[in-house]
């Protein structure tokens, strides 16, 4: 259960200005004027709370601080924000330096960003979300606390936890924030908090293939395979962030995505027979309908078929 404790709304603008535009405390979010804009965030953060962040996924990964421009004992100043919001220590102080901090960032977008102190299987967290609002509603200097709910839309599309929990371990890690983003994945959301860029292994392998191909590289021994005799050496040549990189294998106008190490260690088998096969053996094999653009929910379908087209049948 997602527990807050305060909200707060800060409305950045494109003239590098802001509004606090409230600061709700616990006793507050049962008055009538905030129930919208409290309930609003609660779904936000509740959906925010439940994501599994990884270093490899590619909305909701794992960061750490970068220290490259910190100077010797100095305090990172982000870092330090996070944790000034998440215990509570002049919460409103706090809303002014995360709105200068987001606005000073290259590329920073206007909108609305929420810090929430909330609590979490036992742990104190501290949750920025930014929020868009309704284009045909421009908040404005005269923006009154009752009116939040017009301009938060209700859905979750960019936000941070700090600092990262293991539950399964029950430990918090303070070297490491979860940051979400539902679709692309801005430079700028990550940046304005001192974090350190994370890459995919999908992102390094195609980041590898694109520099070869800029620089006019020949050689790039995925390119010049000229058989399966020469996967082992392949592999030999390619760390673990390449090989777990998905590829995609295109039959007939069929995407199947793979990661390229099933690919180089034959777990995955390409058979020409007159026509070309992708065969992939194993047990049973599990159909589901999946979640679009990195969701994650996942639905089986076409539970317990019993019988199977034998590949002696295929031709």
């Amino acid at each position: 259960m997602v527990d807050a404790a305060r909200i707060g709304v800060v409305q950045c603008m494109n003239d590098d200005d802001y509004n606090i535009l409230s600061n709700i405390s616990q006793s507050d979010m049962d008055d009538e004027d905030f129930e919208d804009a409290t309930e609003a965030t609660q779904n936000m953060l509740g959906s925010l709370a439940e994501k599994n962040f990884s270093a490899n996924k590619p909305t909701a990964r794992l960061h750490e601080f970068d220290y490259s421009d910190v100077a010797g004992d100095d305090e990172h100043q982000a870092k330090s924000l996070l944790t000034k919001l998440k215990d509570g220590d002049n919460f409103e102080s706090g809303l002014n330096d995360l709105a200068e901090q987001y606005l000073k960032t290259a590329n920073s977008e206007p909108g609305i960003l929420i810090a929430v102190q909330f609590s979490h299987k036992g742990h104190e967290l501290v949750a920025i979300i930014k929020a868009p609002y309704e284009d045909v509603y421009e908040p404005d200097d005269e923006v009154g606390l009752s009116q939040i709910s017009e301009i938060i839309e209700d859905e979750l599309k960019k936000g941070v936890i700090y600092p990262r929990v293991n539950y399964s371990l029950d430990e918090a890690r303070p070297e490491e924030t979860g940051v979400y983003q539902k679709n692309y994945y801005a430079q700028h959301w990550w940046k304005f908090l001192g974090l350190k860029d994370t890459k995919t292994n999908n992102e390094v392998l195609n980041e590898w293939i694109v520099e070869d191909i800029e620089e006019g590289d020949d050689e790039n021994p995925l390119s010049e395979a000229q058989s399966v005799d020469d996967f082992d050496e392949i592999k030999r040549d390619l760390d673990d962030e390449k090989l777990d990189g998905q590829v995609t294998i295109t039959i007939s106008g069929i995407d199947i995505r793979v990661r390229l190490r099933d690919v180089l260690e034959r777990n995955i088998f390409l058979v020409n027979d007159g026509s070309y096969y992708v065969v992939i053996p194993g047990n049973e094999p599990n159909v589901a309908v999946t979640g679009h653009n990195g969701g994650e929910y996942r639905k089986e379908i076409l539970d317990n078929l019993s019988e199977y087209n034998s590949f002696d049948d295929i031709q």
